[in-house]
């Protein structure tokens, strides 16, 4: 009895033991993931972007600035990636049906959701296209989700979803009519299972920004200077648009002509922004893309490349970032995802203010 006594007493005090060190490790962890975004935060604050080259993210410079103290620690991950790019849905709220801006997002929204590649279903079943009335449908009922009014979207020829589909559903919920907090939430919207879109690639090509970042609202461009060369061909290619309504009209055929002049040259520009095999250079501003360009023999249908064609689309920093980081500390690990707004004053100088948007940390 005394034997047995004792054998459970050291195995429940080993437990203890243990599971004290776990928690002492995992909140360790979290503790330095939270002091790697601080790190970041200040780092933003105290130089620009072309001093300091978030894409190939260097740990000592990290500790230079901030002397955080990963001694303890391991720091796996460090990831700073621009959201600017990405098709903000909450900007779908700000547009007037049936105008101008509603068809180039619409065209847009068609794009990139037809990019998206679909994959079988598990038993091996081939996964039906996604067709033009279906997806029409979502995006109607996509604007109103976001937009404040209860009035059906009817501009594509097809109803939207208002809040009697969705009271009338099984199970019956209410609709948001307001921005949306989290990109989860378009899983919501009428329409959208039938899509059979993989998550993560939705997660590649969409996000979701407060309603006050942009004076611009719709208007994505893509910083050269974090952007990986599949995703610059990805972009341009996503934002070639030859639907006739688009060419045609009066406010968008010039600039969307020039979208797919640079479109048509999608992978020239994305290897002198991103060249094989070297550093990557560091743009400072458009102009010195443009030189980049020149100097690389890139041109387009129309003759040269302008400043002007390439600031429709790209940027050489960024207003909306996401960092990802990893500490791991003796086998624990704390997982730490941000979205920051980052406010700046002339040019691309560094930051006046980081706004904290989203934070998770696990």
């Amino acid at each position: 009895m005394l034997t047995a006594f004792l054998s459970e007493l050291f195995l429940d005090t080993g437990l203890e033991t243990r599971a004290v060190a776990n928690f002492r490790d995992s909140d360790q962890a979290q503790s330095l993931a939270r002091s790697a975004y601080k790190a970041l935060e200040r780092a933003l604050k105290t130089q620009s972007e072309q001093d300091f080259a978030f894409g190939y993210f260097r740990l000592a410079a990290l500790m230079k600035l901030s002397g955080v103290p990963f001694e303890s620690g391991l720091l796996t991950r460090m990831d700073v990636s621009s959201l600017d790019g990405l098709f903000d849905v909450n900007s779908l709220a700000t547009i007037r049906p049936g105008t101008s801006q509603d068809l180039q997002r619409w065209a847009e929204f068609r794009n990139l959701v037809s990019s998206i590649p679909i994959a079988p279903e598990a038993d091996g079943k081939v996964v039906p296209p996604i067709t033009e009335r279906q997806l029409a449908a979502y995006y109607g009922a996509l604007v109103d989700w976001v937009d404040s009014d209860d009035v059906e979207y009817i501009a594509l020829g097809i109803p939207g979803a208002e809040r009697r589909d969705y009271t009338n559903s099984n199970p019956e919920y209410e609709i948001k009519n307001a921005p949306l907090d989290i990109l989860e939430e378009m899983r919501l919207v009428r329409g959208y299972p039938d899509l059979n879109l993989p998550w993560s690639e939705v997660e590649k090509r969409f996000v979701v920004l407060p309603p006050s970042t942009s004076a611009q609202p719709g208007q994505e461009l893509l910083d050269v200077n974090l952007a990986p060369r599949e995703q610059i061909v990805q972009f341009l290619t996503d934002h070639r648009i030859d639907d006739a309504k688009v060419i045609e009209d009066a406010t968008l055929g010039a600039a969307q002509k020039a979208n797919n002049d640079l479109a048509d040259e999608a992978e020239a520009i994305a290897a002198v922004i991103a060249p094989d095999g070297m550093d990557r250079p560091y743009f400072k501003d458009i102009s010195t893309l443009l030189t980049a360009l020149q100097a690389g023999g890139v041109s387009v249908q129309s003759g040269a490349i302008t400043g002007g064609q390439l600031s429709q689309l790209f940027s050489t920093c960024s207003q909306n970032l996401r960092i990802r980081a990893t500490v791991d500390v003796n086998g624990t690990k704390a997982n730490l995802d941000a979205q920051i707004q980052v406010a700046r004053g002339a040019g691309c100088a560094a930051a006046t203010k980081v706004t904290l948007v989203r934070y998770t940390l696990r």
